[in-house]
């Protein structure tokens, strides 16, 4: 596209999700489909419940930002309308990925609520407390993984997140590409460093996500409240 890499990102600096929008040039069933004038269902899992805990109600909201994060500048630059429709399976609107999602929730409460009621602030990995908000579970910690997906954990695969670094950033998934000599890979692997150096942490990390405050942090725009 001619275009500097930094550019095609959007929300998510992970270098996999722009992998991703480029599988239907290597998968030849799909390229085939594409180059016959055929259109494509692009199904993605989106996404473990974003559920948190206010005024002793446990909450759970659409955040607009995963849609942001699968539909990237890249695609909306490649797409010229024949690519076909990206599904988002667990949030599309059918009753059968409903029923997942609200089981998801109710998984997440019961493990969660006997916790709740000792002390919130002890809960692994649990982000601060945001007035207005309420406290909001971890959905990439170990617990909370382990809830929704026991079957990955049968045979001791480790799942990984760079505790100092946002999940939107860099995840253990684009750890490939920074150990390549692809064209620019040693360059973001120095911006994702330099979240983490002194000029990162003033200038970058209180912007995108210091947790003090809802109005001092990465924005989303969410849904109305389902209450689980």
């Amino acid at each position: 596209l001619n275009k500097d890499l930094i550019h095609m990102f959007g929300i998510s600096l992970s270098v996999n999700r722009l992998v991703s929008d480029l599988l239907f040039k290597n998968v030849e069933p799909w390229k085939k489909l594409l180059e016959n004038g055929k259109k494509v269902a692009w199904l993605y899992g989106v996404d473990k419940p974003m559920i948190r805990f206010n005024n002793n109600n446990w909450i759970f909201n659409f955040h607009d930002a995963l849609i942001q994060w699968n539909v990237t500048p890249m695609w909306q630059m490649i797409d010229n309308g024949t690519m076909g429709t990206q599904e988002f399976f667990y949030w599309a609107p059918q009753h059968e990925s409903a029923k997942i999602l609200i089981k998801q929730c109710h998984l997440v409460k019961k493990y969660y609520s006997e916790q709740m009621n000792n002390d919130f602030s002890k809960i692994f990995k649990n982000a601060t407390y945001i007035k207005g908000y309420g406290w909001n579970i971890d959905k990439n910690s170990l617990p909370f993984l382990n809830i929704l997906y026991p079957k990955n954990f049968l045979n001791n695969e480790k799942y990984y997140v760079m505790d100092l670094l946002d999940l939107h950033v860099l995840g253990d998934r684009d750890q490939w590409y920074i150990n390549t000599q692809l064209p620019g890979s040693q360059i973001h692997w120095q911006l994702y460093q330099s979240m983490l150096n002194d000029f990162g942490k003033e200038h970058y990390r209180p912007w995108y996500k210091d947790k003090k405050s809802i109005n001092s942090r990465f924005h989303n725009a969410i849904s109305k409240n389902y209450i689980i």
